[in-house]
């Protein structure tokens, strides 16, 4: 929770921020009562039963990063291919912008509700509206709806571990407000948890949801839905040696000159998504950004983004190895102005690496260079933007990096029987990974993986410098992302590396436009992540790892203030080993200067030297506990920032504990006065994964 949690709670009428303070009752503090990976559904709610099972399925959906929206496209297929239910797709946005009146269909369609939380505790953009709306209805005759035979069940997505503290508020809150209108529940709310395996827990939903209607169809047994395309849906059917070697049975459609990569002239296609109309090549460029897009009706990036030029890109610790910290210092192309504030975010786009997006070329029929057809003659539900090639379309707007859904994985490895959590999800395999299980000739079909796999989401990045001291330039603290998965495969997370090439083409190079890097990005804005008003409160600023990034910009804008009036300021700071230490300068020159009053640095392992501290940031809240607890009881304002599942996690239990101990509060209370600090802004927080 931070203190825009209370910004954004004023803006809302009384019983919407009634529903959201009570859903967030059950979203609280990491704690000896929240350390379980939490279920599914609810427990014992009040179910009632279909009053028709012949009626159709509307799906409305609220998505701030596509998942909701995908898991709405993977409800409509699966009702579909397995009860032959007639569904429809709406955005909240869509809703609200309809008559919601219209939308809520009593007695003539069951509501499927899909939503996630954005920023903290707040709807996602697209269902604002529709949100409020809902949520200040009275139960007797509100907003002119029959409440009473309004059907629904809610699907709610977020993340315990990264936000504990507003977890799935938004859908606990829809599906609380519904239920007191007097709509029926017929079937519990379900919780998605991205913490953990948010895709195994749809497909329990969805497999709760299938089996609910297929009772209400009194035992009829619908077919098995087909795992692989059927022969009878052939487009064109070849039998060269070529089509045998992947599946002579496979359904497959005739190219244009130069658009398959097989002498038949002919590519797979899908059994189940519409065929997307490609055209013949006419170059070979790949365009290194979408700018080109912009204000066309295929435009990718919303209009706020920029390009900013890459300045520097270096290594803080080159004894820290491959995963050391890196620091990237960008400015705004020439003739755009920049406007920003210190605790703000930057939101990067990303391009997948051209070595991962081969490999999936490897797997298509298709010439890298052949062009999405524009305008009526690929679907309108395409999900990318059209007039791209293959290349570029794989490049920039897809996750190749993503995992694919369970229903996807069934389909790609033609079995039903896995056990998705612990094979795909926790393995963190893709799609590349499922479709070599089959071999080096395993084909897959353009369609089945474009409309399967996510979009390229933006990633949110820290700004690590102060507005004040650097108007005319940004700096970015981030870490490799370098793992090895359960199956022993190097993974990299696709930002950072993306970041980390950015960084080969820049370092020692002149910043102009034919010989620097850039980067498309834009600031988002953080209001609830400020310095105090009053620049003499105390502050505990608690930090470990890339959560050095805001508190580089703090201490930056406490040395430009040259104010005489600076009140105390304390840090606690973790880094992995001394190796990895950053800005040990800067710090004691702001101890020098009285930007800083104290640093406590430790180190999770590698001490050598006697002055050297091994520990967790988390101990040394708990050694300082009463200076701790004389800070919040003085006033102070408190900053934690690093990793959400294990660093703020670890930090807020030791804060429970300070407050049991010094404060004399049971744990019950100590979470309380947590709460109470996060709501009067006073505890704020800058975490991720």
């Amino acid at each position: 929770v931070r203190s825009s949690d209370v910004v954004f709670i004023q803006e809302w009428s009384l019983p919407t921020r009634r529903a959201i303070y009570s859903a967030w009752t059950t979203a609280s503090f990491s704690g000896p009562k929240s350390h379980h990976r939490s279920l599914t559904t609810t427990s014992s709610p009040e179910i009632s039963p279909l009053s028709r099972k012949d009626q159709p399925v509307r799906i409305l959906y609220a998505s701030q990063g596509g998942t909701a929206m995908l898991f709405s496209q993977e409800l409509e297929e699966a009702l579909g291919d397995e009860l032959g239910k007639e569904c429809t797709i709406l955005s909240w946005k869509e809703a609200g912008e309809n008559s919601p009146q219209e939308v809520l269909t009593p007695g003539e369609a069951l509501h499927v509700f899909l939503t996630s939380v954005s920023g903290v505790g707040e709807p996602p953009d697209n269902g604002r509206e529709f949100f409020q709306w809902i949520m200040e209805q009275e139960p007797v005759g509100g907003g002119g709806v029959s409440w009473n035979e309004v059907e629904y069940t809610v699907f709610g997505l977020g993340n315990s571990k990264a936000h504990p503290n507003h977890y799935n508020v938004i859908g606990k809150a829809l599906d609380a407000k519904l239920k007191a209108l007097g709509a029926q529940r017929v079937l519990e709310l379900g919780l998605g948890d991205d913490g953990d395996c948010i895709e195994d827990d749809f497909d329990k939903f969805l497999e709760n949801l299938l089996q609910l209607l297929r009772d209400a169809e009194e035992g009829e047994s619908p077919p098995e839905a087909e795992l692989e395309p059927a022969d009878e849906q052939t487009v064109v059917q070849s039998h060269s040696q070529d089509a045998k070697k992947d599946d002579s049975s496979s359904p497959r459609v005739s190219c244009p000159p130069g658009v398959s990569s097989r002498e038949d002239g002919t590519r797979l296609a899908s059994t189940k998504r519409p065929t997307i109309k490609l055209l013949t090549p006419v170059t070979d460029i790949v365009r290194e950004n979408l700018f080109h897009l912009q204000g066309t009706p295929n435009q990718f990036y919303p209009s706020s983004v920029k390009e900013w030029e890459v300045n520097s890109n270096q290594s803080l610790a080159p004894q820290g190895g491959d995963t050391a910290l890196h620091e990237m210092k960008i400015r705004i192309v020439p003739g755009q102005k920049l406007e920003y504030e210190t605790g703000d975010h930057l939101k990067i786009y990303p391009r997948n690496s051209q070595v991962i997006v081969d490999a999936y070329l490897e797997r298509l029929e298709v010439n890298r260079h052949s062009i999405v057809a524009d305008e009526d003659q690929t679907a309108d539900n395409y999900p990318h933007p059209k007039g791209l090639t293959i290349n570029e379309t794989l490049t920039h707007c897809v996750d190749l990096g993503a995992t694919p859904s369970p229903s996807f994985a069934r389909f790609l490895l033609g079995r039903k029987d896995i056990d998705y959590r612990t094979d795909i999800a926790l393995a963190r395999r893709t799609v590349i990974d499922l479709l070599g299980e089959q071999g080096p000739e395993k084909k897959i079909a353009l369609e089945d993986l474009l409309y399967e796999l996510p979009p390229m989401k933006p990633r949110y990045y820290s700004i690590a410098s102060s507005s004040l001291m650097r108007p005319d330039e940004i700096v970015l603290v981030f870490r490799p992302c370098k793992y090895v998965s359960s199956r022993g495969i190097l993974r990299e997370g696709v930002c950072t590396s993306y970041m980390l090439h950015q960084a080969a083409a820049a370092v020692g190079s002149v910043v102009d436009n034919t010989t620097t890097s850039s980067i498309p990005a834009v600031v988002n804005s953080n209001p609830g992540f400020r310095l105090p008003e009053d620049p003499s409160s105390p502050i505990l600023m608690i930090a470990g790892g890339c959560g050095i990034a805001p508190i580089r910009a703090f201490i930056e804008e406490r040395s430009a203030m040259r104010s005489s009036n600076l009140g105390p300021c304390k840090l606690f700071l973790g880094f992995r080993s001394p190796e990895d230490e950053a800005y040990q300068p800067l710090i004691q020159k702001a101890l020098a200067t009285g930007a800083l009053t104290d640093a406590k640095i430790t180190y999770s392992y590698g001490c050598r030297e006697p002055h050297q501290v091994c520990m967790l940031v988390s101990e040394m809240i708990r050694i300082q506990g009463k200076e701790v607890w004389d800070h919040f009881e003085n006033g102070g304002y408190t900053y934690m920032c690093g990793g959400a599942r294990t660093f703020g996690a670890a930090v807020e239990a030791e804060m429970i504990d300070v407050l049991q101990q010094h404060g004399d509060m049971s744990w019950d209370e100590a979470q309380t006065y947590l709460r109470s600090l996060a709501q009067s802004g006073r505890l704020l927080e800058d975490l991720a994964d």
